[in-house]
């Protein structure tokens, strides 16, 4: 898939894979735009991506970032060792996805690609991690 000159939508740009994924899509020519929930994790972006506050759950913030958008990479997910209440698992990893992906639709986006962890069910985790997963969710 080319995306050289096209304006591409990065939820999670302030994650691991998301920061990476900036860079990489700046230098092959793409006009990158990251949604940011907390603007205090800005700083982990790339140069020259366009940096947009907003929230998965929030429709009105992503209809503004997904102005103009042709290809959306959504990233955006809470993880287990985060230790959040299931609700706000719920709440982002299925019901935010469900709501990007609506709005992704309503704004004509050519292109929605979704990535996810085992991470969000605590695999992959060390032992420490799993334990408190388990605890908190109980």
């Amino acid at each position: 898939m080319e995306l050289k000159g096209k304006r591409v939508l990065i939820t999670g740009a302030s994650g691991f894979v998301g920061r990476h994924l900036c860079s990489r899509l700046i230098k092959q020519g793409s006009h990158v735009r990251a949604l940011i929930r907390n603007l205090s994790k800005a700083s982990f972006i790339a140069d020259n991506v366009e940096v947009v506050q907003g929230d998965v759950k929030d429709a009105m913030s992503l209809k503004v970032a997904l102005r103009g958008c042709q290809v959306v990479f959504h990233l955006a997910s809470v993880l287990a060792h985060e230790n959040k209440p299931l609700s706000e698992f719920y709440n982002v990893n299925v019901k935010g996805t469900r709501i990007i992906a609506d709005e992704a639709l309503n704004a004509s986006v050519d292109r929605f690609i979704y990535m996810s962890t085992s991470w969000v069910y605590g695999y992959g985790c060390n032992r420490q991690y799993k334990r408190k997963f388990a605890s908190s969710s109980q």
